[in-house]
């Protein structure tokens, strides 16, 4: 009878430092989506949850009023480095109108980003946030214009746009 498309992100799945109010509104969104489902099964109605990682088009640091300062060095260098994204906007819709269309409960994209995340926020999460949180060596951090102040929190001292 119709279906409903509720869209979270990555961080849905796993949150990172710098982004606690964000990673909690899409944990919320799952949650709420996980629980609609049922509710809404009886009535002929599927629900999807829909999962982009970065999508091309898209300025993610703006939209989310997030410090980049504070952000895990990975996490910090990808959008310094103008990471777009794997996948643009319409990519993402055609991945989750073919999920909808399938009756899929979750559709991430892209999956060969999101799926690893996904396994080892849900598995090991103490090794997904090791690896999230990990700092690189001194060198390679000066390399992309890094340093680290007093309280061991990484700074950035330029954009490599």
């Amino acid at each position: 009878r119709g279906h409903i498309l509720n869209v979270t992100s990555l961080c849905g799945f796993t949150g990172f430092r710098g982004a606690a109010a964000y990673a909690s509104a899409r944990h919320a969104m799952r949650g709420f989506t996980e629980n609609l489902r049922p509710e809404v099964a009886d009535d002929g109605i599927g629900v999807t949850l829909l999962s982009p990682a970065r999508v091309r088009g898209t300025n993610y640091e703006t939209a989310n009023q997030i410090d980049s300062d504070h952000l895990p060095f990975l996490f910090r260098l990808a959008m310094n480095r103008g990471a777009e994204g794997s996948v643009t906007t319409h990519e993402v819709a055609d991945q989750a109108l073919q999920g909808v269309e399938a009756g899929e409960s979750e559709v991430h994209v892209p999956g060969i980003v999101t799926r690893p995340v996904i396994w080892l926020a849900a598995v090991v999460p103490w090794l997904q946030t090791a690896i999230f949180e990990a700092r690189p060596p001194s060198w390679l951090m000066s390399f992309f214009g890094d340093s680290v102040d007093a309280r061991g929190n990484v700074q950035s001292r330029r954009h490599l746009d």
